[in-house]
Order: C-alpha cells, then sequence, then structure tokens
C-alpha cells in the first residue's frame, strides 16, 4: 500500500511539473522521481483521487504499473542512505513519519549517561516533534531560491493569477514582461519587484494611490540541503523543507551527543559564521532569537562542550549542565529549577578537580554570584533540617489536636484555647507535659488541668518548642465497662455498661426472655472488692414476665462487671435427642424420652435390626467427656467481639460521641489481642512433637473414619466423640439386662452391614483380605495371606473387630492362645524391631575349623 501511495504521488507531482501536452510516456531520472515523490506527500492526496488524475491525463495501466515499480525500489534505496553518493539525504516529514529511521531508533531509548544530560531527553521525546509547519503562511522575510514556486495573484480593480517558476539560475520568466532575478531575495523584496514589473501592464497596480494589489505566496515548499557536523547523533548531508530552521534540524539528526555541545552550536553560511545557538536559551527560557531559517548549503556544526558540570541533592532538575565561561553557581541553581522546598539554602559545597587530586569549596548564600564554575565540578545542595524552631504538640482528649505555634509568651491555656479547649471525655485531675532538655533528653511534668483552666501560673507553665502536652481521657485511664448475662435469654454474652442500667433494660437488650426463663429467679453476682473473706455478693431479683418496669427492679441499678442469671422455670426441660444410624427398620434423630432409656428400647422404638446387619460390629458412639476448654484470653476476645457489636446504634448521622470512643477502645485492644495470639501462635511452631501410636491406633483411627463417613443426617466432630463397644446380639437377647447400656444426650448407635471378609496386614508374606470362616482360627487367616515372615512378633499378633474393640494374643506355659476372629475384623501382624544376634552356628563352625588349622601348622613348624 505504501508502494502504490508512492507511485501515485508521484504521477499528481509529474502532471504538475510537464507539460500537459507532452508525451506521457517521459519517465523522469531518479533524482527527479524521489523529489516528485517527497513533494506529493507533503501535498496530502488520497490514492483514490491520485489514480482518477493519472488515468485522466492519459496514463495507462501498464504505466501506473511501471512507474509503480521504479518509485518502490528508489524510496527503498533512499530510506538506506545508499544510492546518492556518501552524504546522506532525508527527508524532515519522512523522518517524523517513518519510525525505520535509525536516528529514530536511537533516540527512543537513552543510556544512563545521556539521561543524566540536561536537554538529551527533548531529542528524545516522542511526543514532541520539531517538524517546521509547512502549511504556515510564506513569511516575509523568506529567501527565494531555485525551485520554488511562486504564485503571483493581483486582486482589485484588476485581477489575475500568474505562476512562476524559479529557474536554477533564480531567475522568473513573467508572461508578457520579460525575465526577472529574484534569486536570493526575501519574499518581501520579490514583491516590490514584481510589482514595479507587472505594474507597466497592469493600470492601478502601484503607485501613491493603487487601485489594485499584488501578493506573493509559494505554491510549494522546496527542499535544501543541509550538513550537519561535528559531534551529533547522525552526521551528514540533509534534505530539508525550506522552512527547515536550526532546531528543526538538529532533530532530525538525532541531537549532540554525549560530547557534543548544547550552548555553541555555530551555522555557517557561504563559509562565513551566520550565528552562534544556545539551545538553552530555548528550553530554559523560551527563546528563538537565534532559530533562524536555514538556507540551501548551510553547515550546522556541533562542538564538543568546554565546561560541563553537575548538580545533586534538593534541586528540583539534579542533572548535568553545560556551563559558560562566566556562569556562576546562581546561574546553575537557575538552571536546575530552583532549590526544592527541603533545601538547605544558605550554602552549597563544590567538589573540584585540581589536575592532582580533589578539593571541597564552601560556597555561602551571598556568593553564589560570585563563584564560577569550571569543568568537572560536582555542586551538592543539602537538605535542611527536620527538626521544628516553634512547634508544641497537643495529642488526646482536645477539640483539634495537632501541631501548634509555640509563642515565647504563650502558656499551656493559650495553646489549648487555639485547640478549641478540652472534650468532654478529658481527665482533668493530671496530663503530662513532656519536654525535650538541650541533650535531647526527656522530662516529664505532671500538670493539674484543673488548676491549669483556673489560671494557677504554677500548673499553667510556659510553652517551649518541641514541647509534647498528653491530655488523656477519662476512657482511657478505666476498664471496659461491661455487664454479662446468661441463662434463659434469647442473647446471652456480654454488653456495655451504662450508669443507671438495671436488669431489665439489660434483658431488653438481650431480647427478652426465653420460654424456659423464671422471671421470679433471677441472680445478679456481684464483685467484692476489699472483702478477705468474700468472693462475691448474691443477689435475687425478680422481674415482670412482660419486662413492664416494677418499683423493686429499680431498686437493684447493676454496676459494672454484674453478670446475670436467669434461672430456667422449675420442671422445664429441653428435648434431648438420640440418633440411630445403619441397619436399623427406622433410622434417624429420636426424643430422649426418659432418664434411664437403653440401647434395647432405642432399638425396640426403631423397629430392630435388618438381617443384614452385622451385630458384632454394632457400636455406640459417644460425646467425649474430655475436650480442650476454651483459653481465658480466647474467652475475653469473644467478650469484646459481642462488645463491639452491641455496643449502641448509630443512626443517619452517626454514633454518639461515648459509643464511638469506647468502640475504638474496645477495637484496639481486640487488635492488640488477636496480635499476641498470632505472636504466640508462631513461636509455638514447630515446637509441637508428633507421637506415633503405633498400628493398633492407625486401623481404630481407619474404621471409624470409615464408620463416621457413613453417617447420615448426623455432624459430628471426631475430636469431641468416642466409640463405645457394646453386644448388641446379648442386648437383643435380653433387652435391659447387664449388657444393656443406658443413653446419654447426642448418642448415636451405629449398627452396620454385615462384612463376611477379615483383612489380614502387618508383618506377613501377603497381606490380603479374605472369606470369614466361623471354624477357623487366627493363624488359618495369616497361613492363607502366606503365613508370618522371620521378623514377625507372632506373640504380639491381635485383632480389632468391626465395632473397634481389640483382642490381643495370650500366652500360658509357653503355649501360644489367638484371639477369635469375627466377620468384618481386621488381623495385624506386628514386626519385630529389636536387632538379631549375629551368632549363627555356621559362623561357630568356621571360627572352629581355622583353629584347628592354625594349630596344626604350629605344631608341624616346631617338630
Amino acid at each position: 500500500m505504501k508502494n502504490y501511495l508512492k507511485l501515485l504521488l508521484f504521477l499528481f507531482v509529474s502532471l504538475l511539473s510537464f507539460n500537459a501536452n507532452s508525451q506521457v510516456n517521459i519517465t523522469p531520472s531518479d533524482d527527479q522521481l524521489y523529489q516528485i515523490i517527497m513533494q506529493a506527500e507533503q501535498r496530502g492526496m488520497t490514492p483514490s483521487e491520485l489514480q482518477a488524475l493519472a488515468k485522466s491525463k492519459g496514463y495507462s495501466d501498464a504505466q501506473i504499473s511501471a512507474l509503480m515499480m521504479k518509485a518502490s525500489g528508489i524510496g527503498a534505496n533512499k530510506y538506506n542512505s545508499n544510492t546518492f553518493g556518501i552524504a546522506k539525504q532525508t527527508s524532515l516529514t519522512q523522518l517524523q513519519t517513518n519510525s525505520n529511521l535509525l536516528v529514530k531508533k536511537d533516540s527512543l531509548t537513552l543510556t544512563d549517561e545521556e539521561k543524566k544530560i540536561f536537554g538529551f531527553e527533548v531529542f528524545a521525546n516522542k511526543t514532541m516533534s520539531f517538524a517546521p509547519n509547512l502549511s504556515m503562511a510564506t513569511p516575509r522575510n523568506y529567501v527565494v531560491g531555485p525551485g520554488d514556486d511562486l504564485i503571483v495573484q493581483i486582486y482589485g480593480i484588476a485581477q489575475a493569477t500568474i505562476n512562476l517558476k524559479v529557474s536554477n539560475e533564480g531567475k522568473v520568466v513573467i508572461p508578457n514582461v520579460g525575465l526577472s532575478h529574484v534569486g536570493g531575495l526575501t519574499v518581501e523584496a520579490v514583491k516590490s519587484l514584481l510589482t514595479q514589473k507587472i505594474g507597466t501592464r497592469y493600470a492601478g497596480l502601484g503607485g501613491a494611490n493603487p487601485s489594485s494589489y499584488l501578493q506573493v505566496t509559494l505554491a510549494n515548499v522546496r527542499t535544501i540541503k543541509v550538513n550537519i557536523v561535528g559531534d551529533i547523533k547522525t552526521p551528514g548531508t540533509f534534505q530539508l523543507p525550506s522552512y527547515t530552521t536550526v532546531f528543526n534540524a538538529l532533530y532530525s539528526a538525532g541531537g549532540p551527543t554525549t560530547k557534543g555541545s548544547f550552548r555553541t552550536i555555530q551555522l555557517f553560511r557561504a563559509g562565513r559564521l551566520v550565528t552562534e545557538v544556545d539551545l538553552y536559551d530555548f528550553l530554559l527560557k523560551g527563546k528563538t532569537d537565534h532559530n533562524v531559517r536555514l538556507e540551501d548549503g548551510d553547515v550546522l556544526l556541533v562542538p564538543k562542550y568546554l565546561n560541563r558540570v553537575e548538580i545533586v541533592g534538593e534541586v528540583r532538575r539534579a542533572l548535568y549542565f553545560e556551563t559558560k565561561t562566566k556562569e556562576n553557581v546562581s546561574d546553575l541553581i537557575k538552571m536546575a529549577n530552583g532549590f526544592k522546598e527541603t533545601a538547605f539554602k544558605e550554602n552549597v559545597t563544590i567538589q573540584r578537580y585540581t589536575g592532582v587530586d580533589k578539593t571541597i569549596l564552601h560556597i555561602e548564600s551571598g556568593n553564589f554570584s560570585k563563584t564560577s564554575l569550571e569543568d568537572g565540578d560536582i555542586v551538592s545542595v543539602a537538605k535542611s533540617l527536620t527538626t521544628f524552631q516553634n512547634r508544641v504538640q497537643l495529642i488526646g482528649a482536645v477539640v483539634r489536636p495537632g501541631d501548634y505555634e509555640a509563642g515565647k509568651t504563650e502558656r499551656i491555656a493559650d495553646v489549648l484555647k487555639k485547640a478549641g479547649g478540652l472534650k468532654p471525655d478529658a481527665f482533668l485531675g493530671r496530663a503530662i507535659l513532656y519536654r525535650s532538655g538541650e541533650d535531647l533528653s526527656q522530662q516529664a511534668l505532671d500538670v493539674d488541668l484543673k488548676k491549669v483552666l483556673m489560671g494557677d501560673l504554677e500548673h499553667n507553665i510556659l510553652i517551649q518548642k518541641e514541647d509534647v502536652f498528653v491530655v488523656a481521657s477519662h476512657f482511657d485511664i478505666k476498664e471496659i465497662y461491661s455487664v454479662s448475662i446468661d441463662g434463659e435469654v434469647n442473647q446471652k454474652g456480654a454488653f456495655p455498661y451504662a450508669i443507671g442500667m438495671t436488669i431489665g433494660d439489660l434483658i431488653l437488650k438481650a431480647k427478652g426472655f426465653k420460654q424456659s426463663a423464671s422471671g421470679s429467679y433471677i441472680e445478679v453476682v456481684r464483685r467484692i472488692k476489699d472483702s478477705p473473706t468474700e468472693l462475691a455478693k448474691v443477689i435475687k431479683a425478680e422481674i415482670n414476665a412482660d419486662l413492664s418496669i416494677s418499683e423493686n427492679e429499680k431498686k437493684i441499678a447493676l454496676e459494672p462487671f454484674d453478670q446475670i442469671f436467669v434461672r430456667p422455670s422449675i420442671g422445664y426441660r429441653e428435648f434431648k435427642y438420640i440418633y440411630v444410624q445403619g441397619e436399623a427398620s427406622y433410622t434417624g434423630k429420636y426424643v430422649l424420652d426418659k432418664f434411664d432409656l437403653k440401647v434395647g428400647d432405642l432399638l425396640y422404638r426403631a423397629g430392630g435390626v435388618l438381617p443384614s446387619a452385622n451385630l458384632q460390629g454394632a457400636l455406640l458412639i459417644r460425646r467425649s467427656l474430655f475436650f480442650k476448654p476454651k483459653r481465658n484470653v480466647d474467652e475475653y476476645l469473644n467478650r469484646l467481639k459481642e462488645l463491639n457489636q452491641r455496643n449502641q446504634d448509630s443512626t443517619l448521622s452517626g454514633k454518639s460521641e461515648s459509643s464511638r470512643i469506647v468502640g475504638a477502645q474496645i477495637n484496639t485492644q481486640i487488635k492488640e489481642i488477636e496480635k499476641q495470639t498470632k505472636l504466640d501462635s508462631l513461636a509455638k511452631t514447630g515446637s509441637d512433637q508428633e507421637f506415633d501410636l503405633g498400628d493398633i491406633e492407625n486401623i481404630k483411627t481407619s474404621i471409624q473414619k470409615s464408620v463416621l463417613k457413613s453417617l447420615k443426617d448426623v455432624n459430628i466432630n471426631e475430636s469431641e466423640y468416642q466409640f463405645v463397644s457394646i453386644d448388641l446380639e446379648e442386648i437383643i437377647k435380653a433387652p435391659g439386662g447387664s449388657a444393656d447400656l443406658q443413653l446419654r444426650d447426642g448418642d448415636i448407635l451405629y449398627i452396620p452391614t454385615f462384612d463376611e471378609t477379615v483383612s489380614i496386614s502387618g508383618d506377613v508374606l501377603y497381606p490380603v483380605s479374605i472369606k470369614f470362616d466361623q471354624s477357623a482360627s487366627l493363624k488359618h487367616f495369616v497361613d492363607q495371606a502366606g503365613g508370618f515372615n522371620n521378623t514377625a512378633l507372632r506373640k504380639r499378633s491381635y485383632v480389632v473387630t468391626a465395632n473397634g474393640s481389640v483382642k490381643r494374643t495370650k500366652s500360658f506355659m509357653g503355649i501360644r492362645i489367638y484371639p477369635r476372629v469375627s466377620p468384618g475384623s481386621h488381623v495385624f501382624v506386628p514386626k519385630n524391631t529389636k536387632p538379631k544376634s549375629n551368632f549363627n552356628i555356621d559362623r561357630v563352625l568356621g571360627l572352629t575349623s581355622s583353629l584347628v588349622t592354625t594349630y596344626l601348622l604350629i605344631t608341624n613348624l616346631i617338630k
């Protein structure tokens, strides 16, 4: 698409350049074609418009294709800068619109050295463009040269438009007038010349009272060749629009190198120095006085810098800057955009190379403008101190805590007044003033706030800088007050305490009585502070069941940390539940309807067992009496969280001030406890030891897990339950007999499905599960698993039955008595882990043979 566009651009300009009556097969040279492509890109016609224009002028499709191929090849060669000799020629427009140029690529990424030199970021900024404005009005000081197309417009009484092409000799041919030399003249001078020349043909043009006027503009912007040399990133000859200025040209060449000067860039024209450009004038001050427009054949020289210094520290632009001979420290600070607000402005330090070593110069602010800079200087700006000259801090229960000015004659009361005074919860009995001594040691001064407010000068003392005045809240110096309620209420736990609170108020906060509550028997347990014999005081109270206010209730005002117990009504009992699971006719939840209900009674209610039941594997799952109680810190943390939830409800405008303070204190304590608990937990990590309980425990655990997985409609925690072995066969035979067991709340009767297999594992040849044989012994089952290994500990073999009970091997008079094996049980043979003796008969015989041989050999030698 790019090549196609170039071809059409060529057609457009070539049609304008050649006579319409000339032959259309005229083929321009490579140089002419490249010039045409560049100029056509500047005009900006669409491909469809250009193609239509070409065909309307008589170009055939074959000619368009041929020209397209030639334009494509020339464009590629031009971009590679390999066609037209050694000099590098490129278009500034192409440089800024095409990213395939080396200068543009290199400028996108800066080295660490380039990043520290002021000005380099300008030439690397992708969003910034120094391209000349080609659509601007023709400047009056524009110098006309060969190749320019001039449009002469006459308006007024006489009207006409004349197109004039400036020849290589700088001349134009004016129709019906003749030849005129305009090369080297400004547009304004050309206008005066043409007014005079054409005025002979048009009446009223020129003179003291003209009736017609003449205007000269450029039809197109020609290109010029500019040589850019020296310490520039891409030196060479550049083909640029004639509107190009010094800044445009430098940008097209990539800017100076790290050794190049930004401040003494020289412009030579016809071998003569025209001007010297200081880029700092533009970058720092916005001045463009020396940004002159270039002409064909101009030479830009970027010399090496003479002086470059670095400024570091508390300035807004800490970089390397190029300095001129008379510039000083003040000038450098201005280049660095001034001091930061944190800078120490009284002096700076200069590190300077002497030619032998380095030296340090300490420059006071009064000498900034008198101290010149040398190449390699490093100017350091220190940071100001963070201490305050006149600060006093107010902390705690004041309306606006914070930092305040400490006047030389101001006292505590004056600063409190600035802070809006004390909060209502301020503790007036004592405040603390922390004062720093000359050696920065801290001193604490006790202050009576009541006397401060009364103007007592002994306590209302003068404020000094860096004083810290701390006013405590009465909430800070007392325990968080609460009361708690337990028993037959809808919401148990701790609640915030309020002065004058009654039992009824607390019960109301606890969402009222339960149905089981007895309002006539309530106990209030109160702390006893100073009695060596009494632990607590118990107060009995009575509350109306409908929570209506009574006179008796008013007489008992609650105190902080009172505990209220609401007892249940006499004879009221909550339902207790037991469960049947497994192979029973009716499984599920059952109510414990009497205190002495036994397993046989429950099994009768459950409709008995199914034929598929394994009676020998039946067991009872019971809540364990042993559990790890919660720590006191956990109980306290839970109480704080309850208090936080039940703190006074907020309204549309927020919580009350007292509730907000109490809530903040509760949250602080919760965070501290949780933080400490986390630290304690981390300290214990890795300290707990795991003990190997042996294979018997593993087997029991696996059986228990399989049982628990088979339970339905019951969710229990393994650590809170234990297995109780029962003889269900005997219970069915004699319900209520000696084998029957009384049930408790939460008991689960589990009857497994009959399993006619027995599993054998441990130190046997081949662990396996086989069918149960009622007449077989334990040894028979072990033989089915390949028999005992040599390392088997036979006398410790045991059987774990389906209900989790364990039967071990016994011994009598050296005879082993193995336990009976039941269906669904597990036979396990332990391994003997003791090391074996190294003694054996083969070693004894070998040793004896060696000794005999040695004896005979010695006897023969003696003989």
